[in-house]
């Protein structure tokens, strides 16, 4: 500290101190002073006094809640009650306090009329009917397989046999290969083989069904016609043909066609037997031989 007053002093600073004094508070030993002088006996036995009187109130009440084991019993706590409602079997009955009854009414079944009644009974005879001779049939089956009824219904339900077509060859009468007014040579062997080779079509014997399309090696097509159960016409050599098999064919319908490249052979048979008991006519129609 002198060191730093002596460097003031040889810079010149001018160096100034201050004394601060102190000076004691005398009001809180005033307030003491007063608190001991209103504290007086009078009053410090009253106040000890009213503590005596409330312990022993209190012991006294405690007392009173004690049983005979000395252990204090306090009031039972009230049993919870709930806000939401118990409904008996009564309030919840339909018949008598139905809460859509108020404001949609009582539900009332619709009457039926006369017409819907007789229509009911109507429907309930046909289906029992029906039931009942479902039964029946279901029993003739079992017991009486050869039944009118099987027989019936087995007529009913299967598929009739193709009626068999037995004409013979004579019942037909034969029509030309070759339209009427073509001039095609044809050439019929003794053996029944008719060969043509032109430009032309071909037409059948008679009318019939084709049965069978077949494509040769050479490229040119065999049809056969059936005209009966036992009565055929073949065609080889066909540079196309006009039917698929199992279609209807017409004697002045032509079947098929040949561009004069590729020999046409026509033969007939009947029951698998080639036939020869035909002729050519003037008008290059066939005719079956009058002795045959």
């Amino acid at each position: 500290m002198n060191q730093e007053i002596e460097y003031a002093e040889m810079l010149e600073i001018p160096v100034s101190t201050v004394n601060v004094e102190r000076k004691k508070k005398r009001g809180r030993k005033k307030t003491a002073d007063m608190v001991k002088q209103a504290i007086t006996p009078d009053l410090k036995e009253t106040v000890i006094a009213q503590v005596n009187d409330k312990i022993t109130a209190d012991a006294d009440l405690f007392a009173e809640g004690a049983n005979s084991e000395g252990r204090v019993e306090f009031d039972s706590i009230p049993q919870r009650v709930d806000t939401v409602r118990l409904y008996s079997a009564d309030d919840l009955s339909l018949e008598e306090n139905d809460p859509f009854e108020d404001k949609l009414g009582a539900y009332t079944p619709p009457v039926e009329s006369r017409s819907e009644r007789r229509a009911r009974i109507a429907l309930g005879v046909e289906f029992a009917a029906a039931c009942a001779l479902c039964g029946a049939i279901f029993l003739t089956n079992v017991f009486m397989p050869g039944s009118a009824v099987n027989t019936f219904f087995r007529t009913l339900t299967t598929n009739n046999a193709a009626k068999t077509d037995t004409r013979m060859y004579t019942d037909f009468t034969l029509s030309g290969v070759v339209s009427d007014f073509s001039d095609v040579e044809l050439t019929l062997s003794p053996t029944g083989i008719l060969t043509l080779q032109d430009t032309c079509c071909i037409y059948p014997v008679a009318d019939g069904k084709v049965s069978e399309v077949l494509q040769n090696e050479d490229g040119t097509y065999t049809l056969k016609v059936s005209h009966s159960d036992t009565f055929t016409g073949v065609f080889e050599g066909l540079e196309c043909v006009y039917y698929a098999e199992g279609e209807t064919v017409k004697a002045n319908v032509p079947v098929g066609f040949t561009d004069g490249e590729t020999q046409v052979q026509i033969t007939m048979y009947s029951r698998g037997e080639l036939l020869n008991c035909f002729e050519l006519t003037d008008e290059n129609c066939l005719a079956w031989l009058e002795n045959e």
